[in-house]
């Protein structure tokens, strides 16, 4: 997939979108609870990003130091292994935030993320991230939970691949994506590689 560039493909200084993205800012979770200004003084420090359908954000190991924010379209986030067998940990949609761990320890990326249609993305930096925190201890909390959140989706999914048949993973994971991604006629614009990369 073509990777994206910061400063040179897909980066932009906020536009049209801008409402959008704040609306999409206020009601995440993770910030609903800061106050007006705190999100609009985080919004104000934050860039827009557009990425083509099958274009890469980051990959495993590339230089953190941001969050996202999905304001439009989904974000794949998966693991390659040495083997070139794929496994998708989460898909991210509109009001998702991703890339958190980043944030808090400002380490490399711990996977991969990859547009799976045209998507616009809310980057976030790290320094303001952690000067919201600090003036709004109830920021932490929310991390917290969406933290604890991660590890408890992780948990469950380990638990399924383990021990669970295919066919009864596989149920598991349609029901999913249709609860998260069925459009109003009932259908899931997904490929049939992707929906593979998400049972594992």
């Amino acid at each position: 997939p073509c990777p994206y560039h910061p400063g040179r493909v897909g980066l932009n200084r906020m536009n049209g979108d801008q409402n959008k993205a704040f609306d999409v800012l206020s009601a995440a979770p993770l910030f609903h609870s800061l106050p007006e200004t705190s999100r609009r003084q985080l919004f104000a420090a934050s860039r827009l990003v557009q990425l083509r359908k099958g274009q890469r954000l980051f990959g495993r190991g590339d230089e953190g130091g941001t969050m996202f924010a999905v304001v439009d379209g989904v974000v794949e986030i998966s693991v390659s292994m040495p083997s070139g067998r794929k496994i998708a940990l989460n898909m991210m949609v509109s009001g998702n935030c991703f890339g958190e761990m980043s944030v808090l320890d400002g380490a490399q990326r711990s996977a991969d993320a990859t547009a799976l249609q045209a998507t616009t993305l809310l980057s976030i930096p790290r320094q303001a991230f952690m000067r919201a925190a600090r003036e709004q201890p109830d920021l932490a909390l929310a991390l917290a939970q969406l933290l604890s959140e991660r590890i408890r989706w992780i948990s469950d999914s380990l638990e399924d691949y383990a021990l669970l048949p295919l066919d009864r993973r596989l149920a598991r994971r349609l029901l999913i994506l249709f609860d998260r991604f069925a459009d109003a006629s009932q259908q899931i614009d997904m490929s049939q590689a992707d929906v593979a990369d998400f049972v594992g």
